[in-house]
């Protein structure tokens, strides 16, 4: 059956026949001239740790909005001067009680960010503060677009601090996203809990709620060397939000320097994708790598050991040591990927801040020739031909994309003439001066000739 996509992106093997001397690769982030954006400028704000960012856009208050999570109570931070932290490794400092909470932070432009006094949470003596609730480990705090009940078009996925409920996984729901309900927790023990980030989305394929975080049974995993626990990703679904069904592993490491820590999940364009954070055991460091899946079970990690968004090369500043991505925001011009940075390894004396790294759009990852000045291509399997024109994302700054129009035989139909250019939703062009009416509604396969250029996606659009 050919597919029928308002767009398709190439990192989706699904849509691919064949190729040849082509390769997929993860692409380019650019991290923002403003970063770090903020830090630990509260009281409150005691060690980011790993921020665990939650961004959004929303568009009907016309604000980019985020829920981080820090530690507010961190009694070796609290007790320990900067002066003498050289002198004594953060995991050798006692801590007698850390707890976190869920700050809340808006922007009108999302470089620049006010973290509000809500007046909802008492710390210290004082609701003068940007807390939203205490107690909350990994929080997944999102907007739902699927949701029709107002009362619940925020949730809130999160491990309770609260000592009596150590790591439950537990759910708020809120109509404005800074006040929050009352916590239920969720009964199944075997759900997806752990003391990560318990990233969420709606799954449209399934009609459910998929959640990944990393299982807290993880400690107690061994392979290979019997002293060295690995980091896994597991996933748990639910129909509601409340009810989640037992969580299973979907992504086991095999090797010491790359753990998976955890793994915020989006929908987007027909697909699934997941930013997975890299721990990096012998060096103490994370970073970001892409990954993707067509039914949020099977996971395929792209161009593995290269960072979508790397740490720092420049010990000390302030993404050297970790980074911790939230779900991406898609915009016109740019995808926005916020993240959480640390200036320090991951058991160090770090400290944290928001920062922004941004993708060119359709661009998280393309295909490209293997070697350079020597032409790859491409061939889909059967689409349809939806509209009248088709459209390009390429980077071909350097070269350029030509496209064919196949029928089921192989037979070419239409050939176009060569696209260069970094281009967006570029249209193609044709050798006979025409377009694709007549092949509207039909199955076509397109064929992709790429010459030192890297193709994103592409697309039909126009009625006939």
């Amino acid at each position: 059956m050919a597919l029928n996509r308002r767009k398709y992106f190439v990192l989706d093997s699904r849509i691919i026949d064949a190729t040849e001397d082509v390769v997929l690769k993860v692409g380019t982030s650019s991290k923002h001239p403003a970063n770090p954006l903020f830090g630990e400028d509260r009281p409150w704000e005691l060690r980011y740790d790993n921020l665990y960012p939650n961004a959004i856009f929303d568009d009907a208050d016309g604000l980019f909005k985020c829920w981080y999570n820090p530690f507010i109570v961190d009694t070796a931070t609290a007790g320990t001067p900067p002066e003498q932290r050289a002198s004594i490794a953060y995991t050798k400092v006692q801590n007698q009680r850390r707890e976190m909470g869920l700050c809340y932070a808006a922007s009108k432009d999302g470089i620049s960010w006010e973290k509000p006094n809500l007046g909802l949470v008492e710390y210290e003596g004082s609701k003068e503060n940007n807390l939203v609730i205490r107690a909350s480990h990994g929080p997944g705090a999102l907007k739902d677009p699927h949701e029709t009940d107002p009362a619940r078009r925020y949730k809130m996925l999160y491990a309770s601090d609260v000592p009596a409920a150590r790591h439950g996984l537990s759910v708020k729901f809120s109509a404005d996203g800074v006040h929050w309900g009352d916590q239920i927790l969720v009964e199944n023990k075997s759900a997806a809990r752990g003391d990560s980030h318990h990233t969420w989305m709606w799954a449209p394929d399934i009609g459910k709620y998929v959640s990944c975080s990393r299982p807290l049974a993880w400690a107690e995993r061994r392979a290979g060397n019997q002293d060295v626990p690995l980091r896994p990703i597991s996933r748990t679904d639910s129909e509601d939000f409340i009810h989640w069904t037992d969580a299973q592993i979907v992504l086991d490491p095999l090797e010491n320097d790359r753990q998976y820590y955890v793994m915020p999940i989006c929908h987007h364009a027909d697909l699934y994708l997941g930013f997975l954070m890299i721990f990096n055991a012998e060096t103490d460091r994370v970073h970001c790598e892409l990954a993707w899946s067509p039914d949020t079970w099977e996971w395929h990690i792209i161009d593995p050991g290269t960072p979508l968004i790397d740490t720092s090369d420049e010990k000390g500043d302030y993404d050297w040591g970790c980074v911790y991505a939230s779900v991406p925001i898609f915009l016109r011009d740019e995808i926005r990927i916020y993240y959480g940075a640390s200036d320090d390894t991951h058991y160090g004396w770090r400290k944290g801040y928001l920062a922004l790294a941004t993708v060119r759009p359709d661009g998280l990852a393309g295909l490209q020739p293997v070697t350079r000045n020597v032409a790859g291509s491409v061939t889909t399997n059967p689409v349809i031909c939806s509209g009248k024109r088709l459209r390009v994302s390429a980077d071909a700054s350097g070269g350029a994309v030509r496209a064919a129009i196949l029928d089921a035989e192989g037979r070419t139909l239409e050939a176009s003439l060569p696209l260069s250019g970094d281009v967006t939703d570029a249209e193609v062009a044709w050798t006979s001066g025409s377009d694709l009416s007549d092949y509207q509604g039909k199955a076509v396969r397109v064929r992709f000739a790429l010459e030192d250029a890297t193709l994103y996606a592409f697309s039909f659009d126009g009625e006939g």
